[in-house]
């Protein structure tokens, strides 16, 4: 009896711990660096898809991908890939414009079999009061066996309960662009 007493007591003191253990203890710097892989890396399910792709590729109008981002169909898949509370309701309602039109080259790296794999990502707090983060990392590039690595850098910005609210990595974006077009232009 003393004994399952005993063992009651353990069970019921380690409950709490196992529940701490459940929740989300994630950093600002571990979420931030955990989304950029994800939005940098390509192609995604989605745009790997021969139908996904062809809608994207063959948007007429305005807007390149005005079809795309009329339809609801991609924000959707990356509403299933992306937690909603890690950004901001603005960019979290935007992520398909902000994915096709400020990250342009996942669409040209995936119809030119391309796929892009992020690593080394390393976040710093650069300004505490506005919440900016620096973001470096690298892309590496690979088709057919030919890899390039390519630096990401960039800012990330959060809101006071830690959702991203904005990302600036246009420079490493247009970097991997340039690549995936001189590939697509050699083969």
């Amino acid at each position: 009896m003393k004994n399952c007493a005993l063992l009651a007591v353990v069970i019921l003191g380690a409950f709490p711990l196992l529940l701490t253990g459940c929740t989300n203890t994630e950093t600002s710097e571990q979420r931030i660096s955990r989304v950029v892989a994800q939005l940098l890396s390509a192609p995604d399910e989605y745009l790997s898809r021969q139908d996904g792709l062809e809608t994207i590729l063959n948007s007429t109008g305005e807007n390149l991908y005005s079809e795309v981002l009329a339809s609801t169909e991609y924000q959707i898949y990356l509403e299933e890939l992306f937690a909603e509370e890690d950004f901001t309701a603005q960019l979290y309602s935007k992520l398909a414009q902000f994915r096709l039109v400020n990250l342009m080259y996942p669409v040209l790296c995936a119809d030119a079999g391309i796929s892009v794999e992020v690593e080394d990502i390393k976040v710093q707090l650069e300004l505490e009061q506005s919440r900016i983060y620096s973001v470096e990392g690298r892309a590496v590039l690979d088709l057919e066996g030919s890899r390039e690595t390519l630096p990401i850098s960039g800012k990330v910005q959060t809101d006071e309960n830690g959702r991203i609210s904005s990302i600036n990595v246009d420079g490493s974006t247009g970097e991997i662009t340039a690549q995936c077009l001189v590939w697509v232009n050699a083969h």
